[in-house]
């Protein structure tokens, strides 16, 4: 034992030699790189349950696509069947003299009917009495429809024939009805002291009742032209309640929830959470309600054009003064979209 330990003590040379040796490196071999690089490639590269679940993420994103468009077929047959050719020639007929005898004749007039409806003070007055309806009707019934739809939302006996009472108007909305029920609501009366209909405010009208609060000429003129509008508010506003009550109910109750544990009062719920999830629906009534009281035919303007076409059978001015209208509400709405652009809340889920 002592002399192989005495053996190992003195060849410490070759122990240092066979440290210093270099070591030998392994060859791989060009199959097993490809065969690496390959395992790399196809780790990187998505796996079939990926793409699996990416191709029904985009089935899903064409299926919303395709519903969407299946709702607008309807109105784009429509048009194409019904409207598309009769715009066609209107643009044809506000660009021309229109002569009527068993057909029509049509001449080119440079514009000329175009030109002739700025001078027309009848048309300037009749659109600016429009916008002046406009001005009462857009917030006094995006105003109404949004508080009797945050009403109808809260459960309470009845709940169901309320709403049918706010949506009937829609459904039986016909020129006999609204005829009749116009001719019954002359609500001016409160506001003129009309005792023959039995009004309480015999002795002072409301006017003398604002004037003696100071108030101005406008803001009384405005105020008595909303309380001579109720009927109609009412009348029209059954479409923007109805919508309105859809968005309120998709709500989630988990962010009232929340509010209530940090003690939120009903009126810090009311504007941090009901009306930022409803301003989308907010920018469609507005919208809707533009397009309803522009396209009302009980305004100056339309009333103007039915006078053109059924009395002196002016068929190019009235139909340019239909395409100068039609510019104008579309102007406004481009305008509203602007304007409400950043105003308006998307939630994302």
């Amino acid at each position: 034992m002592a002399e192989a330990v005495n053996n190992d003590a003195l060849n410490p040379a070759e122990e240092n030699s066979e440290a210093n040796a270099p070591k030998k490196v392994k060859k791989i071999k060009p199959e097993k790189v490809k065969a690496k690089k390959e395992k790399s490639t196809k780790k990187s590269e998505p796996s079939d349950n990926s793409k699996k679940k990416n191709r029904k993420r985009m089935s899903y994103e064409r299926k919303q696509s395709f519903v969407g468009f299946m709702f607008t077929l309807p109105w784009l047959i429509g048009f194409l069947m019904f409207f598309f050719i009769p715009a066609i020639k209107s643009i044809n007929f506000s660009l021309s003299d229109v002569k009527i005898f068993e057909d029509y004749a049509t001449e080119w007039n440079n514009f000329q009917n175009y030109s002739n409806i700025f001078k027309d003070a009848t048309f300037l007055r009749n659109l600016s009495s429009t916008f002046g309806d406009l001005a009462i009707n857009v917030p006094i019934i995006l105003v109404f429809s949004l508080f009797v739809a945050v009403l109808l939302n809260r459960k309470f006996i009845g709940r169901g024939i309320a709403r049918a009472v706010f949506f009937l108007p829609v459904i039986v909305t016909t020129g006999v009805v609204m005829t009749a029920f116009n001719g019954a609501s002359d609500t001016s009366a409160v506001f003129e002291g009309d005792v023959s209909n039995g009004i309480m405010f015999s002795t002072m009208n409301a006017t003398e009742v604002l004037g003696s609060l100071g108030l101005g000429e406008q803001i009384t003129g405005y105020m008595i032209a909303i309380s001579d509008r109720i009927f109609d508010v009412v009348w029209d506003s059954g479409i923007q309640i109805i919508l309105f009550l859809a968005a309120l109910q998709s709500i989630s109750p988990a962010l009232y929830e929340a509010c209530d544990v940090e003690g939120a009062t009903a009126w810090e719920k009311f504007w941090l959470i009901t009306f930022p999830s409803v301003s989308p629906i907010i920018l469609v009534n507005i919208v809707y309600t533009i397009v309803d009281t522009f396209s009302d035919p009980s305004n100056a303007v339309l009333s103007q054009v039915d006078a053109l076409v059924t009395t002196t059978f002016n068929y190019g001015n009235a139909a340019a003064i239909v395409w100068v209208y039609f510019a104008i509400v579309l102007v406004i709405i481009g305008a509203v979209f602007l304007v409400c652009k950043r105003l308006i809340f998307y939630s994302v889920d």
